[in-house]
């Protein structure tokens, strides 16, 4: 049971009575209990996927998430939870003697339009770190990474962003603590685009200084192909806080989501860009890349058509991505890389200059 004052980002309403206040957690702890893994036990085979039993996750209409009800049942008979801050010192010290695999969800903390909650980013790599973790033997969710690289978005308020520097020096000490401590293999679940080349850049660096291979994953890669397919949008429909982003959080958190103040404002990349061969929609990227502020060109910061969303889509498309996931990330772990992710370059750490 929540005890009240336990969580000091929990909304208590002037009225709240104490069964609501019992219920409401707050949002740092969206998942709190949301995954649970059988650890342990001679039947627990590392890489193994098992199924998972899940009671959706609810929010409340203040916007902070409810306490989910969600486990994975493996063999062993003990409980043990998947969310790195639930866990002791002592089940982490286990963990990695037992080679386990640990994602580092990362997202952003910007605008989607008049709709969608400031947190969609972020919400998203949460639910699919933790759903692709139910699937998995020997795998923890490390805490998410709630701001992102989001200067386009700067012109609206609810955007918080980090220099690509900041950011690059995030990943880099999140990863170095973890690989000191002795894990070897470790993924960052991004879902937020001008993230991708941090993290790329970020995995590549830690490889060559460390000797070590992470993985950077964004989880739209694993289901662009379905969105292809089954999208009721024409082109430029999609490319933030359109139908493919409003579908996932139809599914994810519907509460959430206003629809009735949903818009559409479709992609023409001569018209907003000059460029005819830029990117205009997740399923069309182009040719070109060029940076611009989003607020001039689309006044109510969606880049698409979020009113012809579903949450069926997005129950296919957040299906997608997890299974994709899991795959990508079972031939990750069984993989040995030996010493193919060291460079024989020296690197500064404070710089990220190479030196002679």
């Amino acid at each position: 049971m929540w005890r009240r004052g336990a969580d000091p980002l929990r909304w208590y309403g002037p009225s709240a009575r104490p069964s609501q206040v019992d219920e409401l957690a707050g949002a740092f702890w969206r998942a709190r209990h949301s995954c649970v893994q059988v650890g342990g036990g001679q039947g627990c085979r590392r890489g193994r996927r098992v199924e998972a039993t899940e009671v959706p996750t609810k929010r409340s209409s203040k916007g902070w998430l409810m306490k989910p009800q969600s486990e994975r049942v493996g063999a062993g008979g003990k409980k043990q939870s998947l969310l790195w801050q639930e866990l002791t010192n002592t089940e982490l010290e286990e963990a990695r003697d037992s080679d386990y695999l640990v994602l580092i969800p990362l997202g952003a903390m910007e605008q989607h339009g008049p709709h969608l909650p400031v947190d969609t980013d972020v919400a998203i790599a949460w639910a699919v770190a933790q759903d692709v973790a139910r699937r998995l033997d020997s795998t923890v969710v490390a805490p998410p990474i709630w701001w992102g690289y989001s200067s386009s978005h700067m012109s609206f308020p609810s955007t918080i962003s980090l220099r690509p520097q900041t950011l690059l020096a995030l990943l880099d000490d999140i990863i170095g603590s973890l690989i000191s401590h002795g894990f070897r293999k470790i993924a960052i679940v991004s879902s937020h685009a001008t993230n991708r080349p941090v993290g790329q850049l970020a995995v590549r660096e830690c490889a060559a200084r460390h000797g070590v291979p992470i993985l950077y994953l964004h989880y739209i890669d694993f289901c662009r192909k379905v969105f292809a397919d089954e999208r009721v949008t024409g082109i430029g429909g999609e490319m933030h806080g359109g139908e493919f982003e409003t579908s996932i959080q139809l599914h994810l958190h519907p509460e959430l989501v206003k629809m009735d103040l949903a818009v559409a404002d479709y992609v023409d990349p001569k018209r907003h860009f000059g460029i005819s061969s830029a990117g205009r929609d997740l399923n069309d990227a182009g040719n070109v890349s060029l940076g611009y502020d989003i607020e001039k060109l689309f006044p109510t910061g969606v880049m698409g058509d979020a009113t012809l969303a579903d949450a069926k889509l997005g129950a296919r498309l957040f299906e997608a991505a997890v299974t994709g996931i899991v795959t990508a990330l079972d031939e990750y772990r069984s993989h040995d890389y030996g010493d193919s992710a060291r460079s024989s370059v020296r690197l500064d750490p404070d710089s990220w200059q190479r030196r002679d």
